[in-house]
């Protein structure tokens, strides 16, 4: 953190490159904002914005005072001037040094394109939406429970004392629904294992009725196919085995058997269904 005057003897005539935005003319009246914000006021950056004119609604309020431009009204050396839209299509950005209500003087960067960093005399405040005037923060050994910290959004400003027992809070809830997220994936991982288990089980099962019964299924497609008369007895045993194996599942493997696209059981039923119909059209 360093003085006004000290930041202004650092980078006069000089460009200042913050972003590294890859244009034709790198050195924009925003990265000298973004140098000042971190060098001499070391506040925390706005988020990303397409033109200084942005800078106007995007500010961190908590660490400054929005003023509007008023016929009468005259910033203060260290205030961000905003210019909008009707200065030029992005705006432009700089910093007041001294001035009155009709000109003044501000520590400024691409005004006009291509100018490096340097004092720029204006004429007029004419485009000017106004001006961020910074907030005091106060050194962390100056501070007491009762010093007001500007946090901004919800929060707006809060005593130290207020924001230190609800950071507390905070941290504890985090760490209660760490243990409670961690003791879930651990309660999910145990029950993945057990279901795993359980459906390795009921498949292997399945695989060996349907195997059983492979034999039964050829023979019945050979006599449905056949121009022999069927023997319909046979067939009937033949489903109504297939059945009663279905049957044997206990209820814990039924519950899983919704994992199984279709049951190997109802597809044997269908085909055998479907051999039948074949037969009794011939």
């Amino acid at each position: 953190m360093i003085p006004l005057a000290e930041f202004i003897n650092k980078y006069q005539g000089r460009g200042v490159d913050v972003d590294g935005f890859p244009d034709g003319n790198k050195y924009q009246c925003t990265d000298l904002w973004r140098a000042y914000v971190k060098e001499v006021l070391s506040f925390p950056q706005s988020r990303a914005i397409k033109g200084a004119k942005d800078i106007w609604t995007t500010f961190l309020p908590g660490f400054y005072e929005q003023i509007e431009n008023t016929p009468d009204g005259v910033p203060q050396a260290g205030d961000v001037i905003v210019w909008g839209a009707s200065y030029n299509s992005y705006g432009h950005v700089a910093v007041f040094t001294d001035g009155t209500a009709a000109t003044f003087t501000c520590f400024s960067q691409n005004d006009p394109p291509g100018a490096l960093c340097g004092l720029r005399k204006y004429k007029s405040y004419k485009g000017v939406l106004g001006w961020l005037r910074p907030k005091s923060i106060m050194k962390k050994d100056e501070m007491t429970d009762q010093t007001k910290i500007p946090i901004g959004g919800e929060w707006g400003d809060m005593e130290l004392q207020a924001l230190r027992s609800k950071l507390n809070d905070l941290s504890s809830q985090n760490a209660s629904m760490g243990l409670a997220l961690k003791q879930a994936k651990d309660d999910l991982q145990t029950e993945s294992e057990a279901n795993r288990a359980q459906v390795e089980a009921l498949n292997t099962k399945i695989k060996s009725l349907g195997e059983a019964h492979l034999g039964d299924l050829a023979a019945i497609a050979k006599v449905l196919g056949s121009d022999v008369a069927p023997e319909v007895a046979s067939i009937n045993r033949a489903v109504i085995t297939l059945i009663e194996h279905e049957k044997q599942l206990d209820d814990s493997q039924r519950l899983n058997k919704k994992l199984i696209q279709k049951p190997l059981f109802a597809v044997m039923e269908e085909f055998i269904s479907n051999l039948l119909k074949k037969w009794s059209k011939k």
